[in-house]
């Protein structure tokens, strides 16, 4: 099982109208660098942010679990060996959208919570998102490579 979120260029409006009017302009480049920007804030939620979409904290741990000594348990939330956070990944996908996300058995289950796989005590805690202050981000990005190309 593996956890993903697809970012479609058109998503962003203003760019969107910018790339068609260049007309026919080869986004690979850019779709790469968004890809790499979303990793890296992918990244920052599982080692700093700690929170979903909307700045609430993720849940904390279980007493049980919290009981555990750090070497069992790791000494943050999602970071026992940084094996998610070095799982997250890009990859352009033709010239409309870039995908990010993980190929770990276990991404899924932080993202969503154990419920649904058997798991009901363990809680979702989302770390793959684009936040809306994010999403300026992304736009300065494009305006900023739409730059660069304009004569």
């Amino acid at each position: 099982m593996s956890v993903g979120l697809q970012f479609d260029l058109r998503e962003i409006e203003t760019a969107a109208r910018a790339v068609g009017r260049m007309g026919g302009l080869q986004v690979n480049e850019l779709l790469d660098n968004i890809g790499m920007e979303i990793t890296a804030l992918t990244v920052e939620h599982i080692t700093q942010t700690k929170a979903d979409s909307h700045g609430n904290p993720w849940p904390k741990w279980s007493e049980i679990y919290a009981a555990l000594p750090p070497k069992k348990r790791g000494k943050k939330l999602l970071e026992k060996e940084g094996s998610l956070q070095d799982s997250i990944t890009h990859r352009v996908d033709g010239d409309e959208s870039v995908q990010v996300g993980s190929n770990l058995a276990y991404a899924a289950i932080h993202q969503f919570g154990g419920a649904e796989v058997g798991k009901p005590g363990l809680p979702a805690r989302p770390y793959l998102y684009i936040a809306s202050s994010e999403r300026s981000l992304l736009e300065d990005l494009v305006m900023e490579h739409l730059e660069r190309l304009a004569p």
